[in-house]
């Protein structure tokens, strides 16, 4: 009987201990699981290298880029988050949504889903999925990215690939224009941007 009576009053202790612990725990809220966090202050901070081959020296520049949240706004009866670049402002408003990121550019008549998120392999459009755990090395570390790409139907050579980490945002992108250089030959543009450091709220 006495060993019976311990283990009641051990029991007893621990429930009146977990009890009292349940009281006092600050439960944090669940983490937003998004391809893009959207917080007015967000920033991230980018090296851009371009090269233009339709110069004589095929010419390469390199310098930096921040982009931030610089404000939301109310469009249809929800809310965007604008993106701004220095001395551009903002040029497009993001909002994420169950399906993924949208998209509302400057001028765009409709929004756009830019972003299927979570999606399938090969899904999407204008940009495709063609990976969910791809390793990408960056100045500001490395991430386990989704990468998506658009080609162009009508000239393979023009074409987008943007390396997303979720939670984080865009870690990397490389862009390829070229096509008819108006003087009989062709000319090809390429740009890559990686992150370098971010900053969220």
């Amino acid at each position: 009987m006495r060993f019976k009576n311990v283990v009641f009053s051990a029991v007893f202790i621990s429930v009146i201990f977990l009890g009292s612990c349940a009281e006092d725990a600050v439960v944090s809220p669940p983490k937003e699981d998004v391809l893009m966090p959207l917080k007015v202050g967000n920033t991230w901070n980018y090296l851009i290298m371009m090269r233009d081959s339709s110069t004589t020296t095929n010419e390469t520049n390199s310098g930096p880029l921040s982009m931030s949240i610089a404000g939301d706004t109310t469009i249809s009866g929800s809310k965007w988050y604008g993106m701004a670049m220095p001395y551009a402002g903002i040029y497009v408003y993001y909002q994420n949504k169950a399906d993924g990121v949208w998209a509302n550019f400057q001028g765009m008549s409709t929004p756009m889903l830019m972003f299927k998120y979570p999606a399938d392999l090969n899904s999407g459009y204008p940009y495709k999925l063609v990976s969910k755990t791809e390793s990408v090395v960056v100045p500001a570390g490395t991430f386990s990215c989704y990468h998506y790409q658009h080609v162009s139907v009508e000239n393979p050579v023009n074409f987008e690939h943007y390396y997303l980490a979720p939670n984080i945002g865009i870690v990397k992108q490389t862009k390829s224009d070229g096509g008819d250089n108006g003087s009989g030959g062709t000319y090809l543009s390429t740009s890559t941007m990686e992150l370098q450091s971010y900053t969220l709220k």
